[in-house]
């Protein structure tokens, strides 16, 4: 009867979708490139730093304001397959410094993920990693700038400072650092997966991401290790930004399964005028 076609169907559909089960895979991606941008100098850059900044590192009247870029290859070779469901991501850097100035800055600020809308370079400037506020170097061409998004060639920002999405990716709220290689923070929210995904889905409109701190703020600034920190006491390791992505593979379905399920459908087409009992 229909009853019994019934349980076979879906009896036919638990195995079809016993099928198409498969475990998830997590990679972790390494910055391709990262880069700080200053509202006081518009000509400067850290594209080569071993440090990333994001807050005011000063008052605001001062245009004191510093904004991180950072960016990750999802396209790398090895890493995530075709046809992949991203079902986790999270964005892990390392706190590397925060102000020491009198008055000093707040114990706890909120940085901001914001995914960015233009191309954007990294070149070899460098402002160093030493203590104070870090006011960058001269931008080397393809650096971003506060003003462009290359420097030494057109266009400019749209607005100064970065093209970004209104809508926040994720927010964390950033310590004064103890323990500097230990001090480690997780961006993670619904907002980033979606971006990961979209990435993942359409590698042209990957641009990767802008950190915003507290830009209202005196001495709100932090610093954060970039792809270029390098240490003698932790020698092949990495502290820079880091990408977490966790994905699932849907197999193809087998061929039993699959005819299985024909079968059965053929068997529910022949008593459809049959009278469930």
């Amino acid at each position: 009867m229909i009853r019994k076609s019934i349980t076979s169907l879906g009896l036919a559909c638990a195995i079809f979708g016993a099928a198409r089960t498969s475990s998830a895979t997590t990679v972790t991606f390494q910055a391709d490139k990262d880069n700080s941008i200053f509202q006081d100098g518009t000509s400067k850059s850290a594209g080569a730093a071993q440090s990333i900044h994001v807050g005011a590192a000063g008052s605001n009247a001062n245009g004191s304001i510093r904004r991180g870029l950072i960016y990750f290859d999802l396209t790398a070779p090895g890493k995530i397959p075709a046809n992949a469901i991203i079902t986790g991501a999270s964005l892990t850097m390392y706190v590397a410094i925060a102000p020491m100035n009198i008055p000093p800055g707040p114990a706890l600020t909120n940085v901001s993920l914001y995914a960015l809308t233009k191309e954007w370079g990294e070149g070899a400037s460098a402002g160093g990693l030493g203590m104070g506020t870090g006011t960058g170097a001269n931008a080397v061409a393809p650096d971003a700038t506060w003003l462009k998004p290359k420097f030494g060639s057109a266009p400019n920002w749209t607005t100064p400072g970065g093209d970004f999405v209104a809508t926040i990716t994720a927010t964390q709220a950033i310590g004064v650092p103890t323990d500097v290689i230990h001090d480690n923070y997780v961006w993670q929210s619904t907002q980033l997966l979606t971006d990961v995904q979209s990435w993942y889905d359409d590698s042209a409109s990957n641009f990767g991401w802008i950190l915003r701190g507290d830009e209202a703020t005196a001495f709100s600034n932090r610093r954060f290790f970039s792809s270029e920190f390098t240490t003698v006491n932790f020698p092949g390791q990495y502290f820079g930004p880091l990408l977490t992505v966790e994905f699932e593979i849907a197999p193809e379905p087998s061929t039993w399964a699959l005819l299985l399920l024909g079968g059965v459908g053929i068997l529910v087409l022949r008593r459809r005028s049959l009278r469930v009992e």
